[in-house]
């Protein structure tokens, strides 16, 4: 009779893991039943901010570069997307980085890009997409993550996509 009382026990533990194994899917949805993103809540240091927060404190020295040009230098172009860039790959390369500012590693790609502007070629430009703003562009190009970058031709066309990376010797490799 012992054996017929640990298989019951077992049998219940086994259904209470499952059971709670789908409480906690359900807990990690959204009300449109998507699963919960890193920019509902994210870290910064060992405090927890609401992305909405973050977004109002910005690391020291980083720019959102809405609409305004965000760095040119006798070597190379760092700006905000604008469509009418899109003529500087007539001459050279433009890419466009889709970036979101509640995302740690296009902060780290942004940062990155900032500290070597000057080893961009006067050839290369890239542009700086807000990845939650640009919804008609990502739907252009097939962008389904932030931190994704797409090469375009002068009519926009896409030349190479990829996601990913942290550093500017990266993208200017990727170049095509």
């Amino acid at each position: 009779m012992n054996t017929k009382n640990q298989k019951g026990s077992a049998m219940i533990v086994i259904l209470l893991i499952i059971i709670l194994g789908i409480g906690g899917l359900i807990l990690f949805k959204d009300k449109d039943g998507d699963d919960i993103k890193n920019n509902d809540v994210m870290m910064e240091g060992d405090e927890m901010m609401e992305s909405e927060d973050y977004n109002d404190e910005m690391m020291e020295g980083e720019s959102t570069m809405e609409g305004e040009a965000m760095m040119e230098s006798e070597s190379g172009k760092y700006v905000a997307y604008d469509s009418s860039l899109l003529k500087n790959s007539e001459d050279g390369k433009v890419v466009i980085f889709f970036h979101a500012n509640w995302c740690p590693t296009c902060r780290l790609q942004d940062a990155d890009i900032l500290k070597g502007i000057k080893e961009i070629s006067e050839n290369v430009t890239i542009l700086k997409a807000d990845y939650d703003k640009k919804t008609e562009l990502k739907k252009k190009y097939g962008v389904t993550t932030q931190h994704t970058f797409v090469q375009v031709d002068a009519e926009g066309n896409l030349i190479t996509k990829w996601s990913g990376g942290t550093d500017l010797n990266g993208i200017i490799s990727k170049l095509k």
